[in-house]
């Protein structure tokens, strides 16, 4: 599959079990003060059942901002497309701000992931938010379910 090729939704919740968002909620209070970044792979359904942390390649505001590595979105994709899952969700952390998108988060989004936004504090994670792209590019709140 072509990394630019766009695929729509086909669920209308992601839904993680708990122990992947315990996962992603370590990583980013691991990153603090820093941006952490990860995808979450699952069926195309919106069930999630992996976890990827991923490098933040961002070379000179890793504070404010993230790149997930190219080369491990690569592998991941690949992965996940061989067992028959796919790419749904891109997270990463917002330290000591909201767990909204930034106009930044906008600009860079793809319109076919969720998006999940974390805000960390030294404290650690005190909210998470998920979002997706909609028709005329703006972020729209998208539901998300823990699962046991």
């Amino acid at each position: 599959m072509n990394v630019l090729e766009i695929r729509s939704l086909a669920f209308d919740t992601l839904r993680i079990p708990r122990l992947l968002v315990e996962t992603m909620e370590a990583h980013v209070a691991e990153d603090y003060p820093y941006e952490a970044c990860g995808l979450l792979v699952g069926y195309p359904d919106g069930r999630v059942v992996e976890i990827y942390r991923t490098p933040n390649v961002e070379p000179s505001r890793r504070h404010d901002r993230y790149v997930i590595d190219p080369l491990t979105y690569r592998r991941v994709e690949r992965s996940a497309d061989e067992r028959g899952l796919r790419i749904l969700a891109v997270y990463h952390s917002h330290p000591d701000h909201p767990a909204r998108p930034s106009e930044t988060d906008r600009q860079r989004a793809w319109p076919d992931f969720v998006y999940i936004v974390l805000r960390v504090t030294a404290r650690g994670v005190e909210e998470w938010t998920g979002w997706r792209l909609d028709d005329t590019g703006q972020f729209v709140p998208f539901p998300c379910q823990v699962e046991a």
